[in-house]
């Protein structure tokens, strides 16, 4: 479920993905969760790799820290997940506010969909899916731009 934090986006010089993101926990939501307690995102990129750190605390307060690199050419890149799970996953651009992944390991599979406000300071992002407990996923969480 927390996959939801693999979620990448289209970085450029002047891509407002690019910074670091924290996550508004009051306006967020999880199903079926539990929500972390805290998330902050820092995006980063080198040439065509996109690189993205993830420092978060679970729900059970455990402080936890990734780092995914990827391309967002709609191929497969190796992805861990806060949990330690190795996973897939295959990001694209949709259009210059909104990049789509897909995070899969076996049967579970979610779609995480990225959506800049316009006026470039929040990103909703929405996942859906199935966790590997069988479970429908659908979460709404909210990001603000912390630089």
């Amino acid at each position: 479920m927390l996959v939801l934090f693999a979620v990448v986006v289209t970085l450029s010089p002047a891509d407002g993905f690019m910074g670091t993101w924290k996550q508004n926990m009051a306006q967020s939501t999880y199903s079926p969760g539990p929500a972390p307690k805290s998330a902050t995102y820092t995006h980063t990129q080198d040439g065509d790799w996109i690189s993205q750190k993830c420092e978060f605390i679970n729900a059970e307060g455990k402080s936890i820290s990734t780092t995914t690199r990827f391309k967002r050419d709609g191929k497969e890149y190796p992805y861990t997940s806060f949990s330690g799970a190795q996973k897939t996953i295959t990001s694209k651009r949709i259009n210059a506010r909104t990049n789509e992944s897909i995070v899969q390991e076996g049967k579970e599979k979610e779609t995480v969909r990225d959506v800049l406000a316009a006026d470039g300071k929040t990103i909703t992002r929405t996942i859906t899916g199935t966790n590997t407990k069988g479970q429908q996923i659908r979460e709404s969480q909210v990001y603000e731009k912390q630089d």
